[in-house]
């Protein structure tokens, strides 16, 4: 798919994730079997869902050359087969349990008494055991479900919430800290001073009040450069 038409239908969906490639690069095969599986079950059941619906890519952002993964989900409800959404994370759970080298193992004992009582029933001497426990444990999963991996997509970390926004707004005066108009006059935004890929927080310090005209008027400058030029 051409990053024009991803682009038209990531935006157009009510789930969109997106994360660092390193930060889920070994996940990556894992989330696009998923969508597959995912088109395909509704295939089964005779539902027609397209890329339109549910769909990922890789591909380098315009301001960083660095490589950025992202999917969309169209939220589509069905009668009796649950929601796309739901559907795609049953099968990343399924998948990442089947996974025995990288994403871990599904392993039921996860108690080391557990763990010696069955093998011993298997005939498995001490040492055997230990060697396997010790395996095991080096395997296990860094994640546990997709709402782990959610919370570490970008968009995630950008939403600031509403109580903290608040606090923003209400240190700023209501007010934007570049124009100085005022939420009678236009609408605000709490926006992040440095972008969250270069590691900015959901932190009082690191937010401020921008009018919507400042914030999408700014492009690509950052709110620190701006705020600089408005000082001299």
């Amino acid at each position: 798919m051409e990053y024009k038409t991803f682009k038209k239908y990531y935006l157009a969906s009510s789930i969109r994730f997106i994360w660092d490639y390193d930060v889920i690069e070994e996940y990556i095969p894992v989330i696009e079997k998923a969508i597959q599986d995912t088109i395909e079950w509704f295939k089964l059941a005779k539902i027609d869902v397209r890329e339109e619906h549910i769909g990922g890519a890789i591909f380098p952002s315009n301001q960083n050359p660095e490589k950025r993964v992202a999917i969309y989900i169209k939220n589509r409800k069905t009668k009796d087969l649950g929601s796309i959404y739901s559907i795609f994370k049953e099968n990343f759970h399924i998948i990442t349990k089947s996974y025995d080298d990288r994403l871990g193992i599904g392993f039921p004992p996860n108690n080391l008494d557990m763990f010696k009582r069955l093998f011993q029933e298997l005939g498995k001497s001490e040492k055997e055991i230990e060697y396997l426990w010790n395996y095991t444990q080096s395997l296990k999963r860094r994640i546990t479900c997709f709402n782990t991996l959610a919370n570490k997509s970008i968009n995630r970390q950008r939403r600031v919430p509403p109580k903290l926004r608040l606090q923003v707004l209400a240190r700023d005066g209501f007010r934007c800290i570049l124009c100085g108009r005022t939420s009678d006059e236009t609408t605000l935004h709490v926006d992040h001073i440095t972008p969250v890929a270069k590691g900015s927080k959901n932190d009082l310090d690191y937010l401020v009040t921008l009018c919507q005209e400042c914030n999408l008027g700014k492009g690509t400058q950052s709110i620190t450069e701006l705020i600089n030029s408005k000082k001299r």
